[in-house]
């Protein structure tokens, strides 16, 4: 009952925040998945001495077991590489990315 109401959640949270982005796994066709997109600006330090974004996606984990580190994702026309991947146990999963000049899986 709870692993239904969990993925109840999780659909509603991808019917209203979620955006089409393509995935690239290596030695597989690339196709298009729902994430939720966020690249926030974080400053470390008082004067922004240390500045960056950190872009991340958060996918469903059925829709990304194929997705590992350094397997670019295109989202809103950039290109990103996977840095880490993060999977919640509550059938999400958080990848942190950086921005990459060219696709190398077509």
């Amino acid at each position: 009952m709870f692993d239904d109401d969990l993925a109840l959640a999780n659909d509603d949270f991808f019917v209203h925040f979620a955006i089409p982005i393509q995935i690239h796994p290596y030695n597989q066709p690339p196709r298009t998945i729902e994430a939720v997109f966020d690249d926030d600006f974080v400053s470390i330090g008082n004067d922004a001495i240390i500045a960056s974004s950190s872009p991340q996606i958060t996918c469903k984990t059925q829709d990304t077991l194929d997705l590992k580190m350094d397997d670019e994702v295109i989202i809103k026309n950039k290109v990103y590489q996977v840095r880490e991947i993060q999977p919640d146990a509550t059938g999400l999963t958080v990848f942190y990315c950086y921005e990459s000049s060219t696709i190398t899986n077509p």
